[in-house]
C-alpha cells in the first residue's frame, strides 16, 4: 500500500477553450522507495491544449528543487 508523504500542487489557466488545470504531485512511499505519483484535474479534457498543458506541468513539477531534494531528506530522516 502506497503511503502518502507529500504534495506539490501547481495550477494554471488554458485560455477560454482550456478552462483550468490543476497538477498535483504525491510523493508515496511503496516497498521502501519514494516515488512521485502525479495526477491531474481539469475542466476540459478534449484538447491538444490540455496535453501540452499536462507535459509542461509535469516538467516544472519535476524540476523544482524540492521535488528532486524531498526523497532525500525524507530518507535520511527515516533511518
Amino acid at each position: 500500500m502506497a503511503i502518502p508523504l507529500a504534495r506539490m500542487s501547481l495550477r494554471i489557466g488554458l485560455g477560454k477553450r482550456g478552462g483550468k488545470l490543476k497538477a498535483d504531485a504525491i510523493l508515496v512511499e511503496t516497498q521502501n522507495s519514494l516515488n512521485y505519483d502525479i495526477s491531474f484535474k481539469t475542466e476540459k479534457d478534449n484538447n491538444d491544449i490540455t496535453q501540452k498543458a499536462k507535459t509542461k506541468c509535469t516538467h516544472l513539477l519535476m524540476k523544482n528543487p524540492l521535488t528532486k531534494v524531498l526523497p532525500e531528506v525524507l530518507q535520511k530522516v527515516s533511518l
